[in-house]
């Protein structure tokens, strides 16, 4: 069974949401106002220390790998680094022009790249010494997305119909700027930097050799308007991808085949996530539905998991609307209901629901699948007990 923990209530909409990597402590950020990032005592429910104000709305709360430093973006023109468990503030980088909107630690935790609305830049930033490392990369246009490579030998950029890579010791593009129909929403490397995904609003799901080899596009089976959701198998084998149509695909990333027919829904897919051990897809539509499928075979498993509301579509109200526990065994998913649903994450069974007084905008599972934490559109942040599913304190607003 399932219980509520805690709950933290907050006056604002919280959209930052995160566990320290010890998964000691909540992380939680409002969205509106002067963005205050409150830390929560897992195990008491209490907020530890003082809030943190800092100045605008705290939309993205990232850690570095070994989590002695907190980056955060929100409104304002810089990168705030923290120190997590002092709470003082270390540095403010400085140099954007527009609202920070994208961080990427490299995997060292060595290197931050930061891009800024309205602001054709990417700054990486040397997270020791707190400055800026040479000249910032311009770029021919504005910058959606960005992504530095585990070992930070590069970094990776989408904009408006294109997609750049960079040395970022040399500075110097590795190979041509690749056209992309389509605005690029997305970049992510692989674990090993071998290959690099890309998703746009056009029909295609791409991945690319690190040589950025034109000619190995992944082309979905039919076209769809737009791409919302894109996922790769843990072992790099197979990429799936769905959006506008009601259909999601699966492709054999080797040999740029379908691995097996479409998954048809009933409405758009705006997520599509693997199960951590690749043996599932977990598929969230339009429809109200969550459903469970083979990835071979391209069969439900289980029956269809219903909600009361449709899921969002990526960073309309939050990028974590369900999540896995680490073996598969447990999935919670959060629609735009006030009602977070937990189930058996191989057959879908239902589990345990938690009502709220308000919508949920996001959910997350502490890294011990001990805790269970749930964010609403009213400022109030819960986190309930994966063991017994009950609550243990009143939920905790924030000022």
């Amino acid at each position: 069974g399932v219980r509520e923990v805690h709950q933290f209530s907050h006056p604002r909409a919280v959209i930052g949401l995160a566990f320290t990597p010890d998964s000691k402590l909540a992380v939680t950020g409002t969205a509106q106002g002067e963005g205050m990032i409150r830390f929560w005592n897992v195990e008491s429910g209490r907020q530890v220390g003082d809030a943190i104000k800092i100045g605008s709305r705290a939309i993205e709360i990232e850690f570095s790998p070994d989590g002695s430093i907190m980056a955060v973006s929100g409104g304002g023109q810089a990168v705030q680094l923290w120190d997590p468990g002092k709470r003082t503030l270390i540095a403010r980088l400085r140099g954007h022009t527009g609202a920070i909107s994208r961080l990427s630690f490299s995997g060292d935790g060595r290197l931050l790249a930061s891009t800024a609305l309205d602001d054709p830049t990417i700054r990486i930033w040397n997270v020791g010494t707190k400055q800026q490392v040479d000249d910032p990369i311009r770029v021919d246009g504005s910058v959606h997305c960005v992504d530095l490579s585990g070992d930070g030998k590069y970094v990776l950029a989408g904009g408006f119909g294109q997609v750049w890579m960079w040395d970022t010791v040399t500075r110097h593009l590795v190979g041509l700027p690749i056209d992309i129909p389509g605005e690029v929403m997305n970049v992510e490397f692989n674990s090993d930097q071998s290959q690099f995904l890309t998703a746009a609003f056009t029909d295609e799901v791409r991945i690319w050799e690190t040589a950025l080899d034109a000619d190995s596009p992944i082309t979905l089976p039919q076209p769809q308007q737009r791409i919302f959701s894109i996922a790769v198998s843990p072992d790099s084998n197979l990429v799936a991808a769905g959006g506008s149509a009601n259909r999601v695909a699966i492709v054999d990333v080797s040999t740029r085949k379908p691995k097996s027919p479409e998954l048809q829904r009933k409405g758009s897919v705006p997520h599509v996530h693997f199960s951590p051990n690749g043996a599932r897809i977990l598929t969230c539509g339009a429809d109200q539905v969550a459903q469970l499928w083979d990835p071979n075979t391209g069969a439900p498993l289980g029956k269809p998991m219903k909600h009361e509301a449709a899921f969002q579509i990526n960073g309309d109200t939050g990028r974590d609307q369900l999540a896995f526990s680490r073996n598969g065994a447990l999935l919670i998913t959060a629609a735009r209901e006030p009602v977070a649903r937990l189930w058996d994450g191989r057959t879908g069974e239902p589990l345990s629901t938690f009502t709220h007084d308000s919508n949920l905008t996001g959910v997350a599972l502490r890294a011990d699948d001990m805790s269970l934490a749930t964010c609403c559109d009213d400022g109030s942040i819960h986190v309930w007990d994966v063991q017994t599913g009950q609550r243990i304190r009143p939920p905790i607003q924030c000022e």
